[in-house]
């Protein structure tokens, strides 16, 4: 059986042509070299209740932070904590929300932009 949950990742945005990014652009929409900081997974409860917060601590972030919020599914351990990320696909397609500083502005959804853009 599993369990519902949000994959929530905050990082800063490489540039994909960098020397930099190079292994990190293997993800999402491949438009950027994702640098994740932190991982963890979280109830939808608990996302909403702190996406506020997530939101804030992109702001206040140096140019290109991010966070980037994916649904997935894990196994329901009957657990109340919730395991530590691995193994996850890191889907354009599972992509809920996402914000980044780009240019000292806070973009939402940039990663559904630049997959629509795409084609």
């Amino acid at each position: 059986m599993t369990r519902d949950v949000y994959l929530i990742e905050f990082g800063i945005l490489l540039d994909k042509n960098s020397k930099e990014a190079k292994g990190y652009t293997t993800v999402y929409d491949k438009e950027y070299g994702y640098f994740d900081e932190d991982q963890f997974y979280s109830t939808k409860e608990s996302y909403e209740e702190k996406k506020a917060e997530y939101l804030d601590y992109v702001k206040e972030g140096v140019e290109n932070t991010y966070i980037v919020v994916s649904e997935t599914a894990i196994d329901d351990n009957d657990e109340d904590e919730l395991p530590q990320v691995s193994e996850e696909n890191y889907l354009c397609s599972n992509v809920v929300f996402s914000a980044a500083k780009i240019n000292g502005k806070i973009v939402e959804n940039f990663i559904k932009q630049e997959v629509s853009k795409n084609g």
